[in-house]
This record gives structure tokens, sequence and C-alpha cells, in this order.
């Protein structure tokens, strides 16, 4: 029986998982954005109603 190699090492993912990972980050920081400018919209729009 041949014990597996378990060395996690960049070479170990492929470069499809490494683009996944970087665009996953992207779309994360991007609807954070987005929701704290609709948020800051909100927050105006009530400010203009008071």
């Amino acid at each position: 029986m041949k014990a597996q190699n378990f060395d996690w090492k960049e070479s170990s993912f492929s470069e499809l998982d490494v683009n996944n990972q970087k665009y996953k980050r992207l779309a994360l920081a991007s609807a954070l954005l987005f929701l704290s400018v609709v948020a800051l919209l909100i927050f105006q729009i009530i400010q203009g109603i008071k």
C-alpha cells in the first residue's frame, strides 16, 4: 500500500481554481461596495425626509 502525498503546494491547485478564488474575492468586494453605496443612498434619502 502506497502512502499518498498530502503536500499542499501552489502547483497542487489548477490555474482554474486560482482564478476562481480571485474572482470570488472580487465579486465579494464588489457586492460589499454596492451594498454600502445603497445603504448610504438610503441614509441620505432618510435625512432629506426629516
